[in-house]
């Protein structure tokens, strides 16, 4: 890794934890008595697990969070744009967090049919020569020279 590869390694992360902070701090102030305290946090967070214990308030909860912390990022998959990778995903590719590893913004390339073409080509050829002709029969008949 070189440095400009972990400077934004680093950037990344550490505004990662400062979005977390400020919404873990933004979500306590909001559910008051009712942020879970954790004996043992088992992999979980207290949030977390708030949300398994409250499904039905979730969308409510978000959406005054939204209200309060602006930075709310909605979990919708965008093709080439977003998409949700796993931490095993993330730590497959050494905790490298650049965008492009996750997401490709590039389109797929179109796919082209040379036979169809081709065959294309041969009929345009076709109507210039027909067209050719015509155009040449009525110069003869004005007693032109053809093309």
């Amino acid at each position: 890794m070189n440095a400009d590869d972990f400077r934004d390694y680093m950037l990344s992360f550490l505004f990662l934890r400062y979005l977390s902070d400020n919404y873990e701090t933004a979500a306590k102030k909001e559910l008051g008595r009712d942020y879970p305290i954790l004996n043992g946090n088992g992999g979980k967070t207290p949030l977390s697990l708030w949300y398994l214990q409250n499904p039905d308030d979730v969308q409510e909860f978000e959406k005054q969070m939204r209200r309060k912390v602006h930075y709310v990022i909605e979990r919708k998959e965008e093709i080439r744009y977003s998409r949700r990778v796993s931490m095993d995903e993330i730590e497959k590719n050494e905790f490298n967090l650049n965008i492009s590893r996750y997401v490709s913004a590039s389109l797929d390339e179109e796919i082209i049919d040379l036979n169809e073409v081709n065959e294309k080509l041969v009929d345009l050829e076709k109507q210039i020569i027909k067209a050719r002709n015509t155009h040449n029969q009525y110069l003869k008949e004005l007693g032109l020279l053809p093309i």
